[in-house]
């Protein structure tokens, strides 16, 4: 028998306890007093008030909210009793204590979720759909795996196995090549991407940080060399989840020690996307260059700042975008381009699988079938259902 704290613990208004397995009856008649004399333990889909009490002490805990949950009701899709406490840290974890006396084991969000894969309540996609959703950073992430865990892309691999079934390997084949073409924007919404803000000193990286993440984040100087070290935010961008970075203020030529460190870790930074900051007159000497070295092409944005001081607008050539970081002139286009860039135009909400395991099981599908377009056999129709099942059963 399990229990699982549904709630946050800590503080609030109530706080829900979930417990679950066979003979969780038998315990649960000896810890709940109905408020009814005559009444006992609720039947399925009901709910009762009562008092739970202290097996050992005989001593009253609290007065709760008894509820017998059926299956379809539930978030794990297992059947449960729910028992709605007053909240606050110190009951939560007298009941605690309680349920562990009576011979219940705590056990955690994806312990449930597991026990669910395993008794086929759930598939894998859907459980760790709703691992990630409650988690969510973004309302588009949010409901992008609100349709997983509903189960969207587990009716798709329902899809392809009718189309492998039906003796269509090439249908198959285009709905796993659609599904693989999709992950690039669905595991952005899992994996935050990653936005590095780099520059010389006092190109105004600071100041567009604090421009993405809409407060004073950080300190803005004219004295170069302010920023000293990475400042990292959590933000979003078109609903994607991001983690930005703002780097120390770069000069390759930096005879500081500690700024020469700084150069390094950038050099280092694992990133998606990295803007590059220039400054009036905006032209690209060498010591930019030999920054600009050290990071991939294809991911570096080169950005002219204060873009409102260009005589007649005008910016110089090999520059791929302008803004005014202070005045904010710009960074939507800004922010439009930083997502096409990692995850190309036309960005629509779509299924597709948003692991690296998911994406390998559709991998090991579409293989399979690379020999079959034309007619299936047997024996690769055979295969290709066991491994379709173990995809639903274990792609977590």
């Amino acid at each position: 028998m399990l229990f699982h704290l549904a709630t946050p613990p800590g503080e609030g208004g109530i706080a829900v306890f979930e417990l679950y397995g066979d003979g969780v009856e038998i315990p649960l008649a000896k810890l709940f007093r109905s408020a009814f004399a005559a009444s006992g333990l609720p039947s399925t889909g009901a709910a009762r008030l009562g008092r739970l009490i202290d097996d050992v002490s005989g001593e009253e805990i609290d007065e709760v909210l008894l509820s017998n949950e059926p299956a379809d009701a539930t978030w794990s899709r297992l059947a449960c009793w729910t028992v709605s406490i007053h909240g606050g840290p110190w009951l939560q974890s007298r009941v605690a204590t309680c349920l562990e006396a009576a011979g219940f084991e705590r056990a955690k969000r994806r312990e449930i979720l597991e026990r669910s894969v395993e008794l086929g309540a759930l598939d894998a996609f859907r459980a760790s759909a709703f691992e990630r959703l409650v988690e969510a950073p973004t309302e588009r992430a949010a409901a992008f795996f609100l349709r997983q865990y509903e189960g969207e892309l587990s009716r798709a691999v329902d899809e392809i196995r009718e189309h492998v079934r039906a003796g269509s390997p090439s249908r198959a084949r285009r709905r796993i090549d659609e599904l693989l073409g999709a992950s690039r924007v669905a595991r952005r919404l899992a994996e935050p991407l990653r936005l590095l803000l780099a520059g010389k000193p006092n190109a105004g990286k600071s100041t567009l940080f604090n421009r993405f993440v809409e407060r004073e984040r950080v300190l803005v100087s004219p004295t170069a060399g302010t920023t000293r070290d990475f400042l990292r935010e959590r933000i979003a961008i078109d609903g994607f989840p991001v983690e930005l970075i703002d780097s120390a203020g770069l000069r390759a030529s930096a005879s500081d020690p500690v700024e020469e460190e700084a150069i390094r870790r950038v050099e280092r930074e694992s990133v998606d996307v990295a803007l590059y900051l220039l400054a009036p007159p905006w032209d690209i000497d060498d010591e930019d260059r030999t920054f600009l070295e050290g990071l991939d092409a294809e991911l570096v944005l080169r950005v002219a700042n204060f873009r409102d001081e260009a005589p007649h607008g005008h910016v110089p050539e090999g520059i791929d975008h302008a803004i005014s970081a202070l005045h904010g002139d710009g960074i939507d286009q800004l922010r439009r381009l930083i997502v096409e860039r990692v995850m190309g135009p036309g960005l629509e909400d779509t299924t597709g699988p948003f692991s690296s395991t998911q994406v390998g099981t559709f991998e090991a599908l579409r293989r399979l079938l690379d020999g079959a377009l034309v007619e299936i056999s047997r024996a690769t129709l055979d295969e290709f259902e066991r491994l379709s099942i173990i995809g639903l059963r274990s792609a977590w």
